[in-house]
């Protein structure tokens, strides 16, 4: 997961439609959920313009669907009944007046959406709005009223996720806060699928450093060596981008380098070398940006 930025007072046309209007208004007259609000929150320009804020991703575990392969529309508050998450009974009926809300709304994929559920914990139960207040009209995620719910569940529009987690080598992720590792047990972060997809990234990275480092050994021939891993660095660099699934993986993988790489090569003088390249690639790498 990687903080997302959401115009939430431009929502697509069809969420702030007379018809959505209407249906909102409905449910905060009759107090539940409109199932004809799928009409507007489900329809294919308000999926299209999230998987292009999304870069295609899924909010949650950035896993990419591409742009034409529309995302599940998710519903950060529920907008039916909630589950308790402990307890798994019924403890309120939603937040149904956040049908067509476009702060509430993040693209994700069936797994991250089926796992999710009802479930949205709160640090105390008893602030928990069960009615809109029409009084302030704050509809929006980040407002003073919803924000003093204190949600455990991560909101990537309005969080920082990097605060919350760290990657590790084995693909695995790790709650670093309550809120981490609750939204980590919530969206089932750490399945396997999902586990071992991140590790095939990282065990590919660890595989052609080691292959670049045979085939200079085998020839005894080290002037591609550091044009070779020069060429690695930029595509383990690029790996950060936000359009790439996994970008928070990246972005691990090449501020820990050592740890995800050089620690596990096998001899001393590989690691040396290996590590001495990294960091003259980091210099380059600063000198001509200016970053880290």
């Amino acid at each position: 997961m990687i903080h997302v930025k959401k115009d939430h007072d431009r929502p697509p046309e069809k969420l702030k439609s007379k018809h959505a209007r209407n249906t909102m208004a409905r449910a905060i007259t009759e107090g539940k959920y409109q199932e004809s609000s799928e009409n507007h929150y489900g329809d294919e320009t308000v999926k299209k313009e999230l998987a292009e804020i999304y870069h295609g991703k899924c909010g949650y575990c950035e896993t990419k669907l591409g742009l034409e392969a529309f995302p599940t529309v998710d519903h950060y508050r529920p907008k039916k009944k909630i589950k308790d998450y402990c307890a798994g009974k019924y403890i309120s009926n939603g937040y149904y007046w956040l049908a067509c809300e476009w702060s509430n709304l993040i693209p994700a994929c069936v797994k991250c959406n089926t796992s999710k559920s009802s479930f949205f914990p709160l640090e105390n139960e008893a602030e928990r709005m069960d009615a809109p207040n029409q009084a302030r009209h704050e509809f929006r995620a980040d407002s003073p009223a919803f924000m003093a719910e204190h949600p455990l569940l991560i909101h990537p529009e309005i969080d920082e996720p990097e605060r919350h987690f760290i990657f590790l080598r084995n693909g695995k992720i790790r709650g670093l806060t309550q809120r981490g590792k609750i939204t980590i047990e919530i969206l089932d972060l750490n399945k396997t699928s999902l586990a071992l997809a991140r590790k095939k990234r990282v065990d590919a990275f660890l595989n052609f450093i080691e292959e670049i480092i045979y085939i200079c050994v085998k020839s005894n021939d080290y002037s591609s060596l550091k044009p070779a891993l020069k060429l690695l660095f930029g595509k383990l660099l690029n790996m950060r981008s936000p359009e790439r699934s996994f970008s928070r993986l990246g972005w691990f993988m090449f501020q820990e380098f050592e740890l995800f790489f050089v620690a596990r090569l096998s001899g001393p003088k590989q690691r040396k070398v290996v590590k001495k390249a990294f960091a003259l690639f980091c210099d380059e790498k600063k000198a001509r940006t200016g970053k880290k």
